[in-house]
């Protein structure tokens, strides 16, 4: 079957794919009987990369999950062979896996997007009727929660995905609405859907001007102070700016609320683009026409729908920047962010430029609309001042989580500043990108999908730069299908004649021309650089340059000679501050006053060494990277190394009372001054860097600060090492925890030599830190004769330090609770509560993660059903409760929230079960908790199982024991676990597979000690048996040892 010339497949014109609501699909009017939930979820597994090759591996995981087995494959192939009976050949065998050959179209889900494009282009036209009319059609698409039926964790991004733009399509609605007039159409419709989403403060806006400009200013103030109540409840915070001014509006009865909608303004170029926007050179291009073309060709396909992705590659001095700049000469708004070669640039830096050019181009409006729902995480690399409200928090979760969400809000952030009027991104020199920025460019690329966005780079081939980062991002963009790659090569001889006599003013004959090219090999810098040189020789000397230099570092160091002496060491300290610096930087440093600097750099900003910073006035750069290396280079070593010093110490005293903002770049200063700085000082600064790039979302960048501090600690004279080095380890095991979990070898590195460093140094401060990590450790681990010594440690180190007693009746309580030694364990929590409480505010989460006060409560909760006393078991869950509340931390509320579902397994509480372990696992996968998850999986299962769902419920159970069994150093909960999975079985009537689950898990319980649900594990076993007098004698003598009363009920 082949397709027609439309690109449909002949005979299945009329398939077409719903997944915005119960997932379906149909044939003309008929739903087409896909068969099987297993044979729905490979299809839609296929459906969300339609039209891409999907691997036999990414499928299996997909829908079988992380171990398929061996009869995951072959089960692969029946789903596809059935599939393709039903659906006819549209599922293409393409290696490594399958690709589904349809068309967007006929996907409900691309239409929608294809709609609302559709209607901000009309909006940026000037037609809001035609916009409303569009957006109308694609919410008619929407039939309730995508994917519907489609029960399998692969899907939740998407239905994330596609709530999140139904929903901005209903706020643009409401918008429009506004605009139009239709104050009366829009309060019959979008109270609901605000009543359903009350924290978007967006919709309630435009809820309250229509009922405003109706004349019902009273609803319209009550709807203002509803958000009050529930901002202040939910997230203890006040309504956003730009709602308390529409509040103050409507108290003033402001007419500005009446006035009619502006008459949208046809596109223009704003005056601000052209500062932020590098102006080209007065002479024309030569030898690039081809290149120009692809390039203009390429950015006309984004003003056609599509975005662009435009990389410009080749050696230093080719020519990308130049050809970028013709480029974008009339693109109207071209927004640039360039990478610096220079150890202490910020993580995103690039992109932190980028957004704060769109965000002064546009204006707060918006920005504002930006900076709604997927956008919000966008402002993090806005400056403070550019941001619409407060900024929002760095995003909670494990750092892949976070990043994710970062790189998808500055998407969300680009599209939106696109569906206003084109805009064109321009990235320079990411051969030097910080590996944050590296990938951020790749998501952006890979994942926008908004027209009118265009994305220009330029990257040094890696043969010119010596590192891979250039060609690992050229590799990375050029998998992204419609990427053009811009290959930048040397002028040929006729070119070469042509650009040096436009330099020169007059003819160059073809043997000179031909010279010029074999020893520049036609790269028009060094071209540039040879003729301009020529020229100042003839001017100064009266004689023409006899011979080309070799090597472009002796063109600039002979063109640097004919400057003043003043002027070169003026240069030579610039070079040491970087590409670009500060001139108030750059006087401290040389002892210069203004005036004086200002005296002596003239002359090299005549001769085009250094341009003007237009965005940031007092700020100067050199024009090219490589007369910066060049001046860096002659610079003698320790003359190089004073200068890094004598920077530092001007950073410090200029950034006294915010040396956070410029950690990185002291860090690296200090560094690089070597002997002649303060190595102590670089460790610190380093430390701090690490911090700020954290708090940032930069893990990459931090955990490298981290690692330079550890490097430099060899450095530090005298006692201050050990200091700084336990300080480092300390910072890098949390950091490494947080990455990778505890169980990481990584990890363990860190903490046994933190542990080392504190107990040498008598740093109680961080010894409380290394012992509670290593006590996670082996806790965790399921080693508990390890955690009991390291509880010793704690318990030995006690005095007069509150912190670490309250660390120590909590780690001892938790041991003593898996050991089944109830007593102890109560006694240990209620000791570590009450400490939790009389210290609260010394507590520090940072070493915790769980907020001791509250988690020390849930863990009494868990001991005390144990022992049967149901009623103070339920009060100290309540207590908890109340103090998660007062904290307000999500990894403590997503902790207690599983325990609590835990806790309802003891209790046999199905229903409370099920809520606990459906509610924990949406917010621990949410915020990418990934040890949460595993630890949800079993209340949620064993709920299920008990509410008639066995087949999830035993497969919730088993992924959870695949996880914790993939650990390499064991694991704890495994009889807990087995007793979960064994009544799942029971219920599902699969008596033998039950027996011996529970048989394995009291095994599991002796060989490794863990205790505490022993008893209940032998009653089970009798209760499946039949016949279990001996396990039920058993049962009742562990249950006596232990104090457990919640398995002697009726017999005692």
């Amino acid at each position: 079957m082949v397709r027609d010339d439309h690109g449909r497949r002949a005979g299945w014109d009329n398939v077409r794919f719903e997944v915005l609501g119960p997932f379906q699909v149909r044939d003309g009017e008929r739903v087409v009987d896909i068969g099987r939930p297993q044979h729905r979820a490979v299809l839609a597994a296929l459906l969300i990369d339609a039209g891409r090759v999907v691997p036999a591996e990414v499928l299996l995981g997909r829908v079988w999950g992380e171990q398929p087995g061996a009869g995951g494959t072959a089960s692969l192939y029946a789903c596809i062979s059935r599939l393709r009976k039903r659906l006819g050949p549209i599922i293409v065998t393409q290696a490594p896996g399958y690709r589904l050959d349809v068309a967007g179209r006929d996907i409900d889900a691309v239409r929608f997007s294809e709609l609302v494009s559709a209607a901000r282009r009309a909006i940026a036209a000037g037609r809001p009727e035609d916009a409303r009319a569009h957006v109308t059609e694609a919410l008619a698409l929407h039939r309730g929660t995508p994917y519907g039926g489609i029960r399998s964790d692969f899907a939740a991004h998407e239905v994330s995905r596609l709530e999140d733009q139904v929903l901005a399509a209903t706020e643009l609605a409401a918008e429009l609405d506004l605009t139009l007039g239709r104050e009366a159409d829009l309060v019959t419709w979008l109270p609901d859907t605000v009543a359903a989403h009350p924290l978007r403060e967006g919709m309630r806006g435009t809820l309250m001007t229509a009922l405003y400009r109706l004349g019902r200013q009273a609803e319209a103030l009550r709807l203002y102070d509803e958000a009050q109540r529930l901002l202040s409840d939910e997230l203890g915070v006040d309504p956003g700016p730009a709602l308390q001014r529409l509040h103050t509006l409507v108290l003033r009865q402001d007419p500005s609320l009446d006035a009619a909608p502006e008459t949208p303004r046809p596109r223009a170029t704003p005056r601000t683009a052209e500062a932020a926007t590098p102006q080209p050179a007065r002479d024309d291009m030569v030898g690039r026409d081809q290149e120009l073309g692809r390039c203009r060709a390429a950015l006309h396909r984004a003003r056609d729908g599509a975005p662009a992705v435009v990389v410009v590659y080749g050696e230093a001095g080719i020519g990308k920047t130049r050809l970028v700049e013709e480029v974008t000469r009339d693109r109207g708004d071209v927004a640039w962010g360039r990478c610096f070669d220079h150890a202490g640039s910020p993580a995103f830096g690039p992109w932190a430029q980028v957004l704060a050019t769109l965000a002064e181009l546009r204006g707060s409006g918006l920005v504002t609309r930006a900076l709604t729902g997927r956008g919000a995480e966008a402002a993090l690399l806005l400056p403070p001042h550019a941001v619409p409200g407060a900024r929002p928090a760095p995003v909670a979760g494990a750092p892949e989580v976070a990043r994710a969400r970062l790189y998808d809000a500055v998407t969300a952030f680009l599209e939106a500043m696109a569906a206003e009027r084109p805009v064109t991104v321009v990235l320079e020199d990411l051969h030097w990108a910080d590996p944050e920025s590296a990938e951020l460019t790749e998501y952006v690329a890979a994942t926008a999908r908004a027209g009118g966005l265009a994305l220009l780079m330029t990257v040094r081939t890696p043969a010119e730069d010596g590192g891979a980062q250039g060609e690992t991002l050229l590799a990375a963009l050029a998998r992204r299908p419609g990427t053009e790659r811009v290959a930048l090569h040397g002028l040929d001889t006729a070119d070469v004649r042509r650009f040096a006599a436009g330099r020169l003013g007059t003819d160059v004959d073809g043997e000179a021309a031909e010279r010029l090219r074999r020893r520049t090999d036609g790269n028009p810098f060094y071209i540039a650089e040879l003729v301009r040189l020529l020229g100042e020789e003839r001017q100064i000397s009266g004689r023409a340059l006899g011979t080309v230099p070799t090597t472009v570092r002796a063109v600039i160091e002979r063109r640097l000679r004919h400057l003043d002496p003043a002027t070169r060491e003026l240069l030579a300290t610039a070079a040491v501050l970087g590409r670009g610096f500060d001139l108030r930087v750059l006087g401290d440093v040389a002892g210069r006053t203004p005036a004086e600097v200002a005296a002596g750099l003239d002359p090299a900003a005549t001769a085009g060494i250094l341009v003007p910073d237009p965005e940031s006035p007092g700020r100067w750069s050199f024009a090219h990277a490589l007369v910066q290396d060049t001046l860096a280079t002659v610079t003698g070593p320790m003359r190089r190394a004073a200068l890094h010093a004598q920077v530092a110490e001007t950073l410090e005293r200029r950034h006294d009372g915010d040396l956070a903002a410029v950690a990185a770049s002291l860090a690296h200063h200090h560094a690089a001054a070597g002997l002649m700085g303060d190595p102590a000082r670089a460790v610190s600064f380093s430390l701090l860097a690490a911090e700020a790039a954290q708090e940032r979302l930069a893990f990459g960048e931090g955990r490298r600060h981290l690692e330079r501090a550890l490097d430099l600690v060899s450095s530090v004279p005298g006692a201050a090492a050990a200091e700084l080095e336990l300080r480092a380890r300390v910072q890098l095991g949390s950091l490494l925890t947080l990455l990778y979990g505890y169980n990481a070898e990584e990890v363990s590195v860190q903490r046994r030599r933190a542990l080392r460093l504190a107990t040498e140094t008598g740093s109680t401060e961080h010894l409380l830190s290394a012992l509670w990590g290593t006590w996670g450790i082996a806790l965790v681990s399921g080693d508990f004769p390890a955690a009991d010594a390291v509880a010793d440690e704690m318990a030995a180190a006690c005095a007069n330090d509150p912190l670490m007693e309250l660390a120590y009746h909590h780690a001892r309580g938790q041991i003593r609770y898996h050991q089944g030694r109830l007593l102890e364990a109560k006694g240990h929590l209620e000791r570590a509560a009450e400490l939790a409480d009389r210290h609260a505010k010394a507590v520090r989460l940072e070493i915790f993660l769980q907020h001791p006060a509250v988690a020390a409560r849930s863990w009494l909760a868990k001991v005390l059903a144990l022992m049967g006393d149901t009623a103070a078991s339920d009060e100290a869950a309540r207590m908890a409760e109340v103090r998660n509340r007062a904290v307000g931390d999500p990894y403590t509320a997503t902790y207690i929230d599983i325990l609590e579902g835990w806790r309802a397994v003891f209790l046999d509480r199905p229903e409370d079960a099920l809520r606990h372990g459906e509610h924990g696992y949406a917010v621990a996968e949410e915020h990418g908790f990934a040890q949460l998850v595993a630890f949800s999986l079993v209340p949620r299962g064993w709920g299920r199982a008990r509410h008639g769902r066995t087949a999830e419920g035993a497969t919730d159970i088993e992924r959870a024991i695949a996880i914790f069994s993939s650990q390499p150093t064991g694991h704890m909960f495994g009889p807990i676990m087995a007793y979960a999975l064994a009544d799942a079985l029971r219920v599902a009537g699969r008596t033998e597979e039950a027996l011996e689950t529970t048989e394995a898990g009291i095994a599991e319980g002796e060989r490794i000690g863990e205790r505490f649900f022993l008893a209940g594990l032998y009653l089970q076993r009798a209760e499946l048996t039949g016949d279990g007098a001996h396990d039920r004698e058993r049962a009742a003598g562990i249950a006596r040892e232990q104090s457990a009363g919640l398995f002697l009920r009726g017999r005692e």
